[in-house]
């Protein structure tokens, strides 16, 4: 699939301690925004993903959806989902929008105001993704793993699928040690930290019949669920998508994850070296590389159970 990322918004309601975007501010131009949605068209891109900054905060949010979904893109929003209202997501909804990606990071409401900087906020979300069910809107929930909430990943995805079961896909994406979690440690947890946590909530996850992808983890963190390993799909796709935020970038090229991650010596004896790019380069700058280790599994085996779901 081949997806165009779009920010339109820069400015943001909440303060995320792990935000890799920092304190940035600003609203973009609806007829700069059309104009990028026009492009990536002409490019052949289908999919659009429209980010932030928080989206909801743009006034032209609902008109650039219909926009979208008129010339032709299949039409998804990201949003840590603390301002969908009945109105708005029923307008989106005929506007055209499919899908919303909800980002959640806990089940436990002080938690989720600390790491997210305000006041409500998991309250707002959980009724944000009823709200958006209801209007018939296809759901998924990303969640970003931090030093605060990784110990509790378990028990929040036993609350999602209890609570939410139409909810049917998560991301788990490691957190970026850039922007507010740049070069933090009381943000950023070890690889090998959370391990175990990690293997536990996808093990619930799996049992539980849900799909979901884990970004950042080296494969050798993830064993038994290395086949949903985000960069992996990528690299064995070799998925062409595009994002759009001050300037334009290519995504998950080659170029890009050599650019973007970095491996250790171990790297060079493990059997799933072409098929995994390592750690983030930001991560490696806090940590370095000493916890990959070689791993002999057959990599065309990985690759056979990738794509399958």
């Amino acid at each position: 699939m081949r997806i165009a990322y779009v920010e339109i918004m820069r400015g943001c309601n909440l303060n995320c301690v792990f935000c890799s975007q920092g304190n940035r501010s600003g609203v973009l131009k609806s007829d700069d925004i059309r104009k990028t949605f026009n492009k990536y068209l002409a490019q052949g891109y289908r999919k659009l993903s429209i980010t932030g900054g928080e989206p909801f905060l743009h006034p032209d949010l609902i008109e650039l959806v219909r926009y979208a979904s008129d010339i032709g893109f299949e039409t998804g929003i990201q949003t840590n989902g603390t301002l969908v209202t009945p109105d708005n997501v029923v307008a989106l909804k005929n506007a055209g929008l499919e899908q919303i990606v909800f980002s959640i990071h806990s089940h436990i409401p002080a938690l989720t105001d600390k790491i997210m900087n305000g006041k409500g906020v998991l309250k707002k979300q959980l009724n944000g993704l009823e709200l958006a069910h209801k209007a018939g809107i296809s759901v998924f929930v990303a969640t970003t793993i931090v030093k605060q909430n990784y110990p509790h990943l378990f028990d929040f995805f036993n609350f999602m699928v209890r609570h939410f079961d139409f909810i049917n896909h998560y991301v788990l994406n490691f957190v970026d040690a850039v922007g507010r979690s740049g070069d933090n440690n009381a943000v950023v947890p070890k690889v090998s930290e959370c391990e175990l946590d990690v293997a536990k909530a996808l093990f619930f996850l799996k049992h539980a019949k849900k799909t979901f992808r884990v970004e950042r983890i080296p494969l050798c963190y993830l064993l038994e669920f290395a086949e949903y390993n985000t960069e992996l799909r990528r690299l064995v796709t070799r998925e062409d998508s595009v994002g759009s935020r001050e300037k334009e970038f290519k995504l998950f090229t080659k170029e890009y994850f050599e650019d973007v991650y970095q491996k250790s010596e171990a790297c060079n004896i493990c059997r799933l070296n072409s098929i995994c790019p390592g750690v983030n380069k930001n991560y490696a700058k806090l940590y370095g590389t000493d916890e990959l280790y070689p791993i002999f599994m057959d990599p065309k085996k990985i690759v056979a159970k990738a794509g399958r779901d």
